[in-house]
């Protein structure tokens, strides 16, 4: 006997050790692994608000292109295009705010963000606001009306 500890304490202690150390071994990867984990959600919510916003941005420049080409042709020309809405759309107007107008708002990580695209004639639309929002393809149809360019959705 060493010390006053027979065999069996001193593999009982030892069992205990080793229990210990591997708690403190646990913690310590859990201290570093959390925030790793953490900024990589967040990169990720980043990058989607991103991908979000730089589609409502495509979609608005197209209805604003189309409204300013449809305003070009003529009185009485008309064309219908295909639009994705992204994901988050909260509000979407057309000539509400200015008569020249189209305004998308996205929500985000952050807030919401306004996505504004203006025209060169007035714009219109007939098309309650609640079709206007929600992630997918639209069927769009814009028509020049006496100079007033109304922007619907088709089989709303």
């Amino acid at each position: 006997m060493i010390c006053g500890v027979t065999g069996v304490q001193a593999v009982k202690n030892r069992k205990g050790q080793v229990a210990v150390e591997v708690l403190i071994m646990l913690g310590f990867f859990l201290a570093f692994s959390i925030p790793v984990i953490m900024y990589m959600l967040l990169a990720t919510t980043t990058k989607s608000d991103e991908v979000g916003l730089m589609q409502g941005r495509t979609a608005v420049d197209q209805l604003v292109d189309t409204a300013n080409t449809v305003y070009m042709s003529g009185n009485g020309s008309r064309t219908s295009i295909q639009i994705f809405f992204p994901p988050r759309v909260k509000n979407f107007t057309i000539g509400e705010s200015s008569d020249r107008e189209i305004v998308m708002s996205v929500g985000a990580i952050y807030g919401d963000n306004d996505i504004v695209g203006v025209t060169v004639a007035h714009v219109s639309t007939s098309t309650s606001s609640e079709n206007w929002t929600g992630q997918g393809f639209r069927q769009v149809e814009i028509e020049n009306n006496d100079g007033t360019i109304e922007i619907n959705m088709v089989n709303e």
